[in-house]
């Protein structure tokens, strides 16, 4: 072979996980080795946290945990049902205000013990939201009126802003942390 022609494929632009994985296309081909919209792909065309075994074992959860007659929704709702019921609570270092690119560390900790803190759980259900496509960010600040440090996810769909929190639900079953608005759970979250 002389020379070789790139085939495209026929994905639209934007994100896609495909097999657990999530790509990014764009003019047809997948991006590589780029940071878009603050998700890292890397060679491979894979989003990546920077760690290449957490990305395995977040991009198995996807895998093992959802499927394709889902819908969007549905596979976050798996996922974050899985981060809830799988994982126990186990007192670990805090996160301070202000500190980033702390996830990581903490999702691998958290999946290789079976247990963390709610840094551990919002690390974790975060990335495994990436991993979806979503653009889930982590929350460090403190919940109710005495203020306990405290970690949790939020997600704005549509304009509007959720919070996440695996942790608190595992505790409280009565209650729903799944996408829920600020004002509306029995607790108070504060940012700053």
């Amino acid at each position: 072979w002389v020379s070789l022609t790139e085939e495209r494929h026929p994905l639209p632009d934007g994100f896609h996980n495909i097999d657990g994985w999530l790509y990014c296309a764009r003019d047809g081909k997948f991006v590589r080795s780029e940071i878009v919209n603050g998700f890292a792909f890397g060679a491979d065309g894979h989003f990546t946290t920077g760690n290449l075994p957490l990305d395995a074992k977040l991009s198995e959860i996807i895998r093992t945990k959802t499927n394709d007659t889902m819908t969007q929704n549905q596979k976050l709702r798996a996922v974050y049902g899985y981060v809830r019921d799988q994982f126990t609570y186990i007192k670990r270092k805090l996160i301070a205000k202000g500190q980033t690119g702390w996830e990581p560390a903490f999702a691998e900790a958290f999946l290789n013990d079976g247990r963390g803190n709610c840094f551990g759980y919002a690390a974790t259900f975060c990335l495994l939201a990436r991993e979806l496509g979503y653009d889930a960010h982590t929350v460090v600040g403190w919940l109710g009126g005495n203020r306990q440090p405290h970690g949790w996810v939020e997600i704005v769909l549509d304009g509007k802003t959720y919070l996440y929190d695996a942790e608190l639900e595992m505790k409280y079953r009565s209650s729903n942390f799944f996408q829920a608005r600020y004002g509306s759970t029995r607790f108070d979250y504060y940012k700053s």
